[in-house]
This record gives C-alpha cells, structure tokens and sequence, in this order.
C-alpha cells in the first residue's frame, strides 16, 4: 500500500476546525456571549393605571347610614355612583341599600318639563316616571347634581313644557336631544357638558343623619404603590376594589396600612 502523505495545510487545517469546533463548546464562550445580549435588556419600571373610578369614605349627604350605624363608602365613575356599607362585625364591604340610603335615585328617571326663577334660583319641575308624579328640583352647582326641593306657592302648568331651560345662574340648562336630555354649561370655551349624578330626594334629606361626623372605626383611602391603585383602610383591614365584579375584596397587605 502506497501512503499519500499529507501536507501542512492540511493538518493545520484539521487542527483549527477541531480547535474551532471545541473553542464554539466553551463555557466560557457562551457566558461572553450572554453578557452583552443581558446587558441590551431594558428593564422597565411598573407603569401606574388610573382607575376609571374615585373612591370616596360616605355618600352624597352623609358617611354613616341612619337606621344602622353602617359606614357608606362610594364608588363613583362617569355614568353612576355605587354604595357599599361597611359591617364591623363581618369585616366585610357589601353593596348597600336601605329605605333611608336608597337605592340613589338617578337622573335618567326624571323627565325635566320646564324651569322658573324664584327667589334667586331655578326651580326644574320635572315628571318622575318610578313615581309618576310631577316634582321640583333645583341644580346644585357645587356638585353638579339635583336636588328635590317643596315649595308650595309653586304650582306645575299643565301645557307647557320646553325643550331648552335654564336651571343655574352661572349660565347651567338642560337640553333636550330626541328622546334623552342633558345638562350643559356655556363657557368662554362653548357648552361643556355636566355629567349625571345621583338625584338627592327629600327623603334622603329627611333620614340624614349629619350629626354622625365620626366613624365608629377610621376608614381612609390611599394610592398603594405595591399595588398600584387606591385601597381602603378601615381600622386593620385593607380592602380594594375589583372592578369587574363591582365588590370590595380584602387583601392581606400591611406595608401601606403600617405606613399611613
């Protein structure tokens, strides 16, 4: 048998592709190769979420409800305002509802009919169509919202009614579109719109009970970063709210609760 010898090239060659093949199994190879990829990741900071809603410690006239001593929390966003009541006992937040609480009357139930001026204010009489009877209400500018009023010298004029009326002095009407109505303001700006709010009926005034200006146990809200959104404090529990199911769940968490 006759050998070929082989040349340098050739076994240089073969040296380096085995050189090559080991160095590309290196340990030390691959973690230098991690090392700048890791440090092309940017790692950004938890982004804050504002909820569609703003929680507030009692309602709309009161913080404790006058036939049980049960704490009001409100939750209100752009179209409807919702109330829970706080049992001590239970340690829980439920939806509450009572014949001193309500449920809150809404706008959407009213039929505004027309306004006159008395006694340096607007007064809307306004068809109740849960009740269906003929009411008074004068605007709140403060809050933007209704407010049930009785003043006997007053009386409804069956035959008249408007489709555009003024209810405030700071240029506030009530509008009708087709079949729905809303209320506006005139500003340098144009109309802007005032968003609906619950109606305060003279029951709700009458049950009121404005001498309960302390709560039995604190409550309090605050913004938790851990979180990142408002919680409720009552005494030591923590409480948030969960948007989706409409309810207040308790959460185990003492960091924010420690600090304020």
């Amino acid at each position: 048998m006759i050998r070929t010898p082989r040349t340098p090239s050739q076994s240089s060659s073969g040296t380096s592709q085995s050189s090559s093949g080991r160095d590309s199994m290196s340990p030390t190879s691959s973690q230098g190769d991690l090392i700048p990829s890791l440090m092309s990741l940017t790692i950004h900071p938890p982004h804050s979420i504002k909820p569609c809603y703003k929680m507030i410690i009692g309602a709309s006239d009161r913080q404790i409800c006058p036939l049980n001593g049960m704490p009001l929390v409100t939750i209100r966003n752009n179209s409807e305002e919702l109330l829970f009541g706080y049992n001590k006992k239970k340690g829980k937040i439920s939806s509450h509802t009572c014949d001193a609480c309500g449920p809150l009357s809404k706008e959407s139930n009213l039929q505004p009919v027309y306004s006159v001026f008395h006694c340096q204010r607007y007064v809307i009489f306004a068809r109740n169509q849960e009740a269906g009877t003929v009411e008074q209400y004068v605007f709140n500018s403060e809050t933007g919202g209704l407010e049930q009023v009785k003043i006997d010298e007053l009386v409804y004029q069956e035959g008249i009614s408007y489709p555009f009326m003024a209810i405030g002095t700071e240029k506030e009407f009530i509008q009708w579109e087709g079949k729905q109505w809303k209320k506006q303001q005139l500003t340098a700006n144009g109309w802007v719109k005032i968003e609906p709010k619950p109606v305060i009926t003279l029951k709700t005034l009458e049950t009121a009970d404005h001498s309960s200006d302390e709560l039995a146990e604190p409550m309090r809200t605050v913004f938790c970063q851990h979180l990142m959104r408002n919680i409720l404090i009552v005494g030591s529990r923590v409480f948030r709210f969960n948007e989706n199911a409409q309810r207040f769940d308790k959460v185990h968490h003492s960091a924010c609760k420690n600090k304020f």
